[in-house]
């Protein structure tokens, strides 16, 4: 009997070792398909904003609010495009609608992601946006179905 209860007990704390590290304590996690896990940080309002300069100097710009999804990520880091657009459009899809909840009134027309990778150095070489962080930060923009995702330049 006292197996079974040892058992019991380390099944049901399975859940409380598979949250990654100290910054997501208390969060609601999650796991993509590729095996990556992570937490949600926060949902918030920001926008976007969009400048067009043209060669005579004259420029145009517009910006447009949109809701930022930040989450920590945890597994196999990759800096290239081709393996984090599918990351992002997956936590895109899996928190849009909390997202698009937290607007009151008009939802948001863009959707910002940014993943954070505590556990990843920032390397030299970032193909994504240029940031003084100590960790690993990738982010981009889509429109508010989670499709035609744009990265920051």
């Amino acid at each position: 009997m006292r197996y079974v209860l040892t058992i019991i007990v380390v099944l049901l704390a399975f859940p409380a070792w598979a949250q990654q590290g100290a910054v997501c304590k208390g969060k609601q996690s999650f796991t993509l398909g590729d095996g990556t896990s992570g937490c949600l940080l926060d949902i918030r309002a920001t926008s976007i904003t969009k400048t067009l300069t043209r060669d005579d100097g004259q420029s145009r710009s517009n910006s447009r609010n949109a809701a930022l999804i930040e989450v920590a990520m945890f597994g196999r880091f990759n800096s290239q495009w081709r393996v984090s657009t599918p990351r992002m459009k997956e936590v895109c899809n899996i928190f849009r609608q909390t997202a698009t909840a937290s607007f009151p009134g008009k939802p948001p027309k863009s959707i910002v992601v940014r993943m954070l990778w505590p556990d990843v150095p920032n390397p030299e070489r970032n193909a994504f946006v240029r940031l003084r962080s100590k960790v690993a930060n990738q982010a981009a923009f889509m429109n508010g179905s989670c499709r035609s995702i744009k990265y920051f330049r």
